[in-house]
């Protein structure tokens, strides 16, 4: 008789239903990304200014981690398809990517497969873009079409500074510190194409450390070419100048979705990258005050002074946008929209750059 008891079914009456403790956007954020971000900074090769570094775990430590992140993966997919979170069959169908993708990704690590983690990156890269497609369409959409709008009334009004500023510059004879420091700021201040590579730069950066990095390069980048396109005057195109600008928002825009980790070897350094488009908008800013004044009579004063404008203007915009970005980090929408945001940033530049090549064209 106690055979057979010990036998009997388990009793299952005092088992409580189980209750999840996050939503689908807590669960992308807390679990998913940064188990994908691990296996996506675990794969390749990336060219700095040391030279070429790979990426692939060199321990069994290191490999560990990454077949522990791809555990995650594939289990969050699981996770997805619970009743309240499945939406419809394509969303099965990409929760059933990730199973298999994570998977695979488990294997690979196992193997201590460095190419294969790189090829299985790309399709976990894949299985997620597909599902931003898919169920971000709406928002992405309104994004884009407000940028559209948006970018067209940006570039109509262009960058240059205005008639009034312009024959007021003109004007001018011997120092006038106060004035050119003002103009600087304003430029810079109310200079969209910057403020949106600025925004790009800054995204992801969390410590001051690197904040400071990048503001430099970017200032230093700008201030050569600013102050030796005035006093070399050198002639270049204004319109191509600004469409490079433009793609300079289409490169930090791409960069933050994670494309440029596809080029593997081939992905440029970040950090010279920010130098080298800081070059371009410091050349930009030159080719608006080309023509307009001259280093005698307190002119190479006025141009250090607005120079230092731009860069006062340029930390008042990294605040604002620091500010932004701070605030809405601690928000769960943030790990959400971020790819809303920087495919926005990708449109903008696009929109940017296409205008200014039309300018060009026209002009030829």
């Amino acid at each position: 008789m106690s055979a057979v008891i010990g036998c009997s079914a388990p009793d299952t009456s005092s088992i409580a239903d189980y209750e999840t403790s996050l939503d689908v956007e807590q669960l992308m954020h807390y679990v998913l990304e940064p188990a994908a971000d691990i296996v996506w900074d675990s794969a390749g090769t990336i060219a700095t200014l040391e030279g070429v570094e790979d990426l692939a775990p060199t321990t069994d430590e290191g490999w560990f981690r990454v077949q522990h992140a791809a555990a995650v993966v594939s289990e969050s997919g699981n996770l997805l398809l619970m009743p309240g979170r499945a939406k419809d069959d394509d969303w099965r169908e990409i929760s059933l990517g990730l199973v298999s993708t994570g998977k695979e990704l488990m294997m690979a690590a196992e193997q201590q497969n460095a190419d294969a983690i790189f090829d299985l990156g790309g399709q976990l890269y894949n299985v997620c873009v597909a599902c931003h497609q898919r169920y971000w369409v709406e928002t992405i959409s309104r994004a884009f079409l407000g940028l559209i709008v948006l970018g067209f009334a940006i570039s109509a009004s262009g960058h240059d500074l205005s008639q009034a500023n312009a024959n007021y510059v003109q004007s001018i004879e011997g120092v006038a510190a106060a004035v050119f420091t003002y103009l600087g700021a304003k430029h810079m201040f109310t200079g969209i194409d910057h403020i949106l590579f600025l925004t790009g730069v800054m995204f992801f950066l969390r410590s001051a450390r690197d904040v400071a990095i990048y503001a430099s390069l970017f200032t230093v980048g700008h201030s050569i070419t600013l102050l030796c396109g005035v006093l070399a005057n050198w002639m270049v195109n204004a319109s191509i100048v600004d469409a490079i600008i433009g793609f300079s928002v289409v490169y930090k825009g791409f960069e933050n979705l994670g494309g440029i980790k596809l080029l593997g070897r081939w992905a440029p350094d970040t950090r010279l990258a920010v130098f080298v488009f800081g070059l371009f908008h410091g050349l930009g800013l030159a080719t608006k005050l080309q023509g307009l004044m001259s280093t005698e009579n307190g002119g190479l004063i006025n141009l250090i002074c607005f120079n230092v404008g731009v860069e006062l203007g340029q930390l008042a915009a990294l605040v604002c946008v620091m500010a932004v970005l701070i605030f809405w980090r601690f928000r769960p929408s943030f790990e959400r929209m971020s790819f809303v945001a920087n495919s926005a940033l990708v449109a903008s530049g696009f929109m940017l750059a296409g205008y200014h090549l039309l300018q060009y064209s026209l002009s030829s």
